[in-house]
């Protein structure tokens, strides 16, 4: 009888172990798949947000040397079905050499969409002066209204120029300010050279103001008047 129940005893002991053994083991994969869903929701939300812009004509370059963070994948995948535990996984620098490839693929593929953004920004929407610079030139008394619509499709313009728009509402408001802004006519103050009046009614739409409008009369009076350093030079294309 004695030896019966140290049977049992044995036998429910290692029960207990293989289940023990098993809980941790799914408790392992667990935290490494949690890991890696998280990556793959990323890098997911970046693609959704890449094929967003194509669409509104942004043009995205891209990356890069990701052969090698493919080839991490197939390694591991592969590695994995032949022997599905964490260790299998977690075996000498296998899982945090995949981890380093993937955050450097996801960070590198966002780096590049938000400076395509910031290039399709300068050069394809407005291209106007803030509000406080833009007043500097004008007679308050008649452009008040203008000014008013001026400052509020600049504030919700402008807040995208280093931010990307996360849905396609926004890059329609985008586009709308964009818009708005360079159908907005000002009177410009008598005391402006007419050469002056041209390059701002020109700098003040979408299209830009051309290099034949930026003279030295200009150029002259943008520096005496501390607003040369206010406009860049851009391609048209």
């Amino acid at each position: 009888m004695l030896l019966e129940n140290a049977r049992v005893a044995h036998a429910r002991l290692k029960q207990a172990d293989a289940a023990r053994a098993g809980l941790e083991e799914a408790q392992a994969l667990l935290t490494l798949n949690k890991d890696l869903s998280a990556k793959a929701s990323r890098f997911h939300d970046l693609v959704s947000r890449g094929a967003m812009l194509r669409e509104y004509g942004v043009l995205l370059s891209g990356i890069s040397d990701t052969a090698a963070t493919k080839q991490a994948i197939v390694n591991v995948r592969s590695r994995f079905e032949e022997s599905p535990k964490a260790s299998t996984l977690k075996q000498g620098t296998r899982w945090t050499n995949l981890v380093a490839k993937l955050d450097a693929m996801i960070n590198a593929l966002e780096a590049q969409q938000n400076q395509d953004w910031k290039l399709y920004f300068s050069t394809r929407l407005f291209a106007g002066v803030p509000p406080e610079k833009r007043k500097e030139t004008l007679l308050p008394s008649v452009n008040k209204e203008a000014i008013e619509r001026y400052t509020k499709f600049y504030s919700q313009f402008i807040r995208y120029r280093s931010t990307i728009p996360g849905t396609k509402e926004a890059l329609d408001d985008v586009h709308y300010c964009s818009d708005e802004l360079g159908k907005i006519k000002f009177v410009e103050n008598e005391n402006v050279p007419e050469s002056v009046k041209q390059f701002f009614a020109a700098v003040s739409t979408s299209a830009g103001a051309s290099l034949e409008l930026l003279t030295a009369e200009v150029i002259d009076w943008l520096r005496e008047n501390k607003l040369l350093h206010s406009y860049m030079v851009r391609a048209r294309f």
